[in-house]
């Protein structure tokens, strides 16, 4: 994690430590942020303000209180510097890498989310993703996106938290589980 002078960079501190985040080549483009950067075993979403960095801490905070697995996610607040940019706080939302799993998506239908759902013959691994679609009913999750199949004792891993009053989708991701609970039964 080091920077150059003419490298994008994202400055924060943990504890007594500064660290310093190389953000010059994002690995995903992000319509929210700056981007989203794999770095080693971590994902890093880098805002370039803190407009919403009181709500992610709050939806974030939400769905730990509420056992939504998040797998560990962290927000630090920092300085975000850009060559030709004028240094700005920003915040990074900082989680575990699980490119081992199978994302899904249910930004705009539960489609992809099913098809991986159906894929599943052990029942514990779906009454584990069953009640982390509880929590997620429970805290309203928007744009539920995440990664099944990252480890056994966690099967479903949610990123991107998000949450509102109520949320459709995963009220509908909670019936594919069911509904594929039932299936497997008989």
């Amino acid at each position: 994690m080091s920077s150059s002078s003419q490298a994008s960079t994202f400055t924060y501190t943990d504890g007594d430590r500064e660290y310093v985040v190389d953000i010059s080549n994002p690995t995903y483009s992000s319509r929210e942020s700056l981007g989203v950067f794999v770095i080693g075993s971590k994902v890093w979403k880098v805002f370039t303000n803190t407009n919403s960095l009181e709500r992610s801490q709050r939806d974030y905070q939400l769905a730990d209180y509420n056992a939504l697995p998040i797998d560990g996610a962290t927000i630090y607040q920092g300085v975000v510097r850009r060559p030709g940019h004028s240094s700005s706080s920003g915040y990074a939302l900082v989680t575990k890498d699980m490119s081992n799993g199978t994302f899904f998506s249910c930004q705009q239908s539960t489609s992809q989310f099913k098809n991986i759902v159906d894929e599943i013959t052990d029942r514990t691994i779906l009454k584990r993703i069953e009640g982390a679609c509880e929590s997620a009913v429970n805290i309203g999750l928007r744009d539920p996106q995440g990664f099944i199949g990252v480890s056994h004792n966690e099967p479903i891993t949610f990123i991107d938290v998000h949450t509102s009053v109520s949320s459709r989708f995963a009220g509908e991701m909670l019936e594919i589980v069911r509904t594929r609970l039932d299936a497997i039964r008989r």
